[in-house]
């Protein structure tokens, strides 16, 4: 019995960095008897800049129709329709609305799954989550994450502000529960105990913290979500201490990043970017908290069963600056069925 080879996800939607789809939610479960399986759409989960101007590589996923990822799969014949230059982050597009967006997309790994996840999930407690988060959506949004766990699947949860006591051994985040579970009715009550707000923020002591109490648990499948509603202000480590230790612990870094007040400007999403990529995870923005639980089941889906198409972009013939947000719609086969989703990037 193979664990990926059904694994159910819930499709996700990347605001402003990216845009995602998948219709309906169910749990992992499945036989690896079947074979093959069809999907009837894609997620597209996150992206990465890449070192050649205007291109991306997109995290994908495949969904069936009961809302469950296929576990392993061949993707074929990528192409990138619709294109367009779409609202910058700061304001209006600079090419209007007469661009002329063209776009050339190849695969760069078919789909494949990563074995049993080892999460740390960090939640930013700090005192301005009360305006950009006061309904506290980011515990729906963990308690989403947890819902999706799978049979070998562990997570522990964590908060970080300067205000609350970090755990023994470890800089700014404190863990709840005993550290790493796979029960979800103990995980989910410990976001509960994590989504309250107050504090200043140790986000890079935060994000160090996390990746420490991943390499601890041990797995060849480590990851940290770590979200955050604005820049460091508190930290004792730097961004690049961070990174170099998530990196050597082999972990992926996911980074959420929640403007809901605005506090996420080009210098702060450029270094949520940069850590996130260099680990091999990626940056989701959303712009409320609403959009969360989306950004969520997204990196779990990312991290759990998915592949790699690559896309080059040009705007008027030629290498767009950074900053070009570029709209469309990604098609392309996944064991001979086509699927389709639409996405939003930010080159």
């Amino acid at each position: 019995m193979s664990r990926y080879s059904i694994a159910t996800r819930l499709g996700a939607l990347f605001a402003l960095s990216l845009l995602a789809v998948v219709s309906g939610c169910s749990k992992k479960g499945g036989s690896s008897l079947v074979a093959p399986m069809l999907p009837a759409s894609v997620s597209v989960n996150g992206y990465q800049a890449t070192s050649t101007p205007g291109m991306v590589k997109f995290d994908v996923s495949a969904v069936m129709s009961n809302g469950s990822l296929i576990g392993s799969a061949t993707i074929t014949e990528p192409v990138l329709v619709g294109l367009a230059t779409g609202p910058s982050t700061r304001g209006a597009s600079p090419f209007g609305l007469t661009a002329a967006v063209t776009g050339t997309a190849g695969v760069c790994r078919s789909i494949s799954s990563l074995g049993p996840g080892v999460a740390s999930i960090c939640l930013d407690a700090t005192g301005s989550m009360k305006e950009s988060d006061p309904d506290a959506l980011r515990g729906k949004a963990a308690r989403t994450y947890v819902s999706l766990m799978g049979p070998g699947d562990v997570a522990a949860v964590s908060s970080f502000d300067t205000h609350t006591p970090a755990s023994p051994g470890l800089l700014a985040i404190r863990v709840y529960g005993g550290g790493f579970s796979s029960d979800s009715t103990m995980l989910k009550a410990c976001v509960d105990s994590a989504s309250f707000a107050g504090g200043s923020t140790s986000l890079w002591d935060a994000a160090y913290d996390c990746a420490h109490v991943d390499s601890a648990q041990g797995g060849s499948n480590l990851l940290a979500l770590v979200l955050t509603d604005g820049g460091d202000n508190a930290s004792a480590r730097t961004v690049v201490q961070a990174e170099r230790y998530a990196h050597q612990q082999k972990m992926r870094v996911y980074m959420v990043g929640l403007n809901g007040l605005g506090a996420l400007d080009d210098s702060t999403e450029a270094r949520l970017k940069w850590l996130a990529q260099e680990t091999g995870g990626f940056y989701a923005r959303a712009d409320s908290a609403s959009q969360l639980s989306k950004l969520f089941a997204n990196v779990f889906n990312a991290s759990s069963a998915s592949g790699c198409v690559s896309a080059t972009f040009r705007v008027n013939g030629v290498v767009p600056p950074p900053g070009t947000v570029i709209v469309g719609t990604m098609s392309f086969k996944v064991n001979g069925m086509p699927v389709t989703g639409p996405f939003r990037v930010v080159l």
